[in-house]
């Protein structure tokens, strides 16, 4: 916790007394109420620490309070994620074959279709106006102009 301190420069028995009278408080709180009192809040405590989602301010003034998940949640993430990136990289190290088949397979099948279908994208309106230009020539030479 900070230090109470009015003047700036705490001495080190301005601390020392503020950390007593602190533990004082704690101790003294916790004699008056009833445990199961103490245990919802410590409950509470828990819930909000560990698996309320967080908010915190938005970068300006304009803006929403951002949520972000809980502590917990992002702390599972992060252990997760490594642990997960982990085992699929020593998976793919020890069947390497079977990936390397695997991947020449989707490739030789799906590579010639993307690169057909880039193509097609690529030169879509032109067709289409390349279409649209014969077709008004045919008319034009079934009406005979």
């Amino acid at each position: 916790m900070t230090a109470l301190v009015t003047n700036g420069n705490a001495t080190q028995s301005e601390l020392e007394f503020q950390e007593k009278l602190k533990e004082r408080i704690r101790q003294g709180l916790g004699d008056l109420m009833p445990d199961a009192v103490l245990a919802g809040i410590v409950a509470r405590g828990i819930e909000e620490a560990f698996f309320k989602p967080q908010r915190r301010p938005s970068p300006n003034q304009w803006s929403n309070p951002e949520t972000y998940p809980s502590w917990l949640v992002e702390y599972l993430e992060k252990e997760v994620r490594n642990q997960v990136q982990l085992a699929v990289t020593e998976w793919i190290a020890a069947n390497h074959a079977k990936v390397t088949e695997a991947l020449d397979k989707a490739l030789a099948k799906g590579l010639a279709s993307a690169v057909l279908f880039s193509f097609d994208n690529l030169f879509r309106q032109q067709m289409e106006t390349l279409q649209d230009g014969l077709r008004d020539q045919v008319v034009r030479i079934l009406q005979g102009r």
